[in-house]
């Protein structure tokens, strides 16, 4: 399927494009880690903990991050990474458009913040495909589950 973002389905795609997405992606071979908070800006002082938690792995080929993230958020991965002797240069920003792995990570975020915000049966069921694919979550302020 096209580009698309997860807020800005409009009539043309849908829950129908969405399922038929998360659906065909769950059965690929990955996991991935979850930091959610209501207001990411009011929270950046814990960005650095949230990090620490989340990045544990030492053999990391390159971090890709979007590129509608804050100057600090960088600064702030950079500082754990340089702590943990791992390479800053592993960084890169990229857009949504250009990255098959960050419009994956885009959905994946769009589903659980609209899970949390609304749980649907909808939502309920896509977030089931993905429950053991998650190998960190942080929600708010709560510990690692």
């Amino acid at each position: 399927i096209r580009h698309f973002h997860w807020a800005n389905f409009g009539s043309k795609n849908g829950w129908r494009v969405r399922e038929a997405f998360l659906s065909a992606v769950s059965k690929l071979d990955f996991t991935f880690k979850i930091f959610s908070v209501d207001n990411p800006i009011k929270y950046n002082c814990v960005f650095e903990m949230v990090f620490n938690h989340l990045i544990v792995e030492h053999r990391i080929n390159k971090i890709v991050i979007d590129g509608k993230k804050p100057k600090w958020y960088g600064h702030k991965l950079k500082k754990v990474l340089r702590d943990k002797n791992i390479s800053v240069k592993k960084i890169r920003t990229m857009d949504d458009e250009s990255s098959p792995g960050l419009r994956l990570a885009d959905a994946l975020a769009g589903l659980f913040r609209s899970h949390a915000d609304n749980p649907t049966e909808k939502t309920k069921k896509l977030v089931a495909l993905f429950k053991n694919k998650i190998t960190a979550q942080l929600i708010g302020g709560q510990n690692i589950q």
